[in-house]
């Protein structure tokens, strides 16, 4: 398979002043390269979208969307977990404490996610949630965890949650009365086309709007959502503490914005989990 890198620094030397530029700036925003039409690319380089296709061609690809292509595939097969684990295995095998990089790690991924979302963002973000009629939440594999966890306490604070999930297809049932008054939160990282990014796309389709939770701005799940929340991921596994991070923020300034309806429900939530326990654990009469 040819691979974009090494055929741009093969040919950089022959070619075009133009399409050099177009190429460099390729290398430079490879993953905005990924999915992102020619047209944008000769845009950002102010050079007309023939002379991008012509660069794809002479780099040995049949059009610029076998050269994309084969670029989705190289971001993939460098994020495939394997090879993330055997890194830090390697950079750790005489560290005792190396355990303590994953902390560090994880410390930082919250710090960059934080420096990278603007307040303006995460507050258009709260009020898309509490303007919504329904709101449905769904991310597979690793997200499913948090997934479940913004699920439950955000459910507990408006009472109009719905977790999608793919079981018999329900998902799309659910979905099919739902409209622009209704918001889709969907998780995805690593640049993966999954039942979320489906989806989403479906919900789209009703007119739903849809907020986005990924690693990468220019992702599938990014391109297809009103707004995006990029999350950093990075770590001896895909860490997700930022996303539950994340969660409690959104979870807080909702709180903080309902003030005494969200006090009321969550009062009500105490008084019925109070009530079960004393039916469940009373001693016999």
């Amino acid at each position: 398979m040819l691979d974009v890198n090494a055929r741009i620094q093969e040919l950089f030397p022959k070619l075009s002043r133009g399409k050099k530029k177009i190429a460099e700036y390729i290398l430079n925003n490879i993953e905005e390269a990924a999915f992102a039409p020619a047209a944008t690319i000769a845009q950002k380089v102010e050079m007309s979208e023939s002379v991008v296709v012509r660069l794809a061609r002479d780099l040995g690809f049949s059009g610029y969307k076998d050269m994309q292509e084969n670029i989705q595939q190289s971001i993939r097969k460098r994020l495939w977990m394997a090879d993330q684990f055997r890194q830090w295995m390697a950079s750790d095998a005489e560290n005792a404490d190396g355990y303590l990089r994953v902390v560090e790690r994880d410390i930082q991924n919250i710090k960059d996610t934080f420096k990278n979302i603007p307040t303006d963002t995460l507050s258009m973000a709260v009020d898309m949630i509490i303007k919504a009629r329904r709101i449905g939440i769904v991310g597979l594999r690793g997200p499913l965890g948090p997934n479940i966890i913004f699920y439950v306490f955000l459910n507990e604070l408006l009472g109009n949650v719905t977790l999608l999930t793919p079981g018999i297809g329900l998902s799309y049932d659910i979905l099919r009365s739902w409209n622009e008054q209704d918001l889709v939160i969907g998780s995805s990282f690593l640049m993966s086309k999954n039942f979320t990014l489906d989806i989403l796309r479906f919900a789209k389709q009703r007119g739903c709007k849809s907020i986005a939770i990924t690693d990468k701005l220019v992702s599938p799940l990014a391109q297809k959502a009103d707004l995006t929340l990029p999350v950093c991921v990075d770590g001896s596994f895909t860490s997700y503490t930022a996303v539950v991070t994340l969660f409690n923020v959104l979870l807080y300034l909702i709180g903080k914005k309902l003030q005494d309806n969200a006090l009321l429900s969550l009062e009500e939530i105490d008084k019925l989990l109070d009530e079960d326990f004393k039916t469940q654990y009373r001693e016999d009469d």
